[in-house]
This record gives structure tokens, sequence and C-alpha cells, in this order.
């Protein structure tokens, strides 16, 4: 599922967009080391979408439930951390 309409979200099972019967969203964060210089990392745009599209598919969430919340220079490591908003994912 590419993007769901807003107040739907993509149910992992069937990758579906469904409203949720929960009352609330749950909201969490992934964080990944990349082996990538910070400044390299910054001008990769192709780079920065293919980690967007990878965790939505992994985690069977709409891309639109996922998206880049940060991005930091740790030395010879890029660290990047994802924000997945979703009422279907538990843990």
């Amino acid at each position: 599922t590419l993007r769901c309409p807003t107040g739907t979200f993509a149910q992992p099972s069937t990758r579906r967009c469904e409203r949720s019967q929960a009352s609330f969203l749950r909201t969490f964060y992934v964080r990944f080391q990349f082996r990538v210089q910070f400044e390299e990392f910054e001008e990769d745009v192709r780079l920065q979408e293919s980690i967007v599209n990878s965790s939505a598919f992994v985690l069977g969430v709409s891309l639109s439930d996922v998206q880049a919340f940060r991005s930091d220079d740790i030395g010879d490591f890029t660290q990047v951390v994802m924000e997945i908003i979703t009422p279907f994912v538990t843990r």
C-alpha cells in the first residue's frame, strides 16, 4: 500500500487501508545506523527514500504511516530514526 486516505491505516496482515477499531494510535521509533558519512547521506535522496520504503514494507504498513524523524552524524556512521504511527502494530 503506498498511501492510505486520511483516517485509515494499513493493516499489516492484509496490507489494505482500514479504519482503526482502536480509539488511539501507537507511535514508536526505529533506529538504524548506516556505514555512510553524514554528508553523503544528506545528499543521497534515493537512499533516504529507500529507508522509508523498506521500513514500511518490513512492518507491513503504508508509506503514509512511516516518516523519517531524525538523522544524526555519529562519527563514521549516520544514525536515522524512523517514526511509525499506526494502530495495528503492537510490538
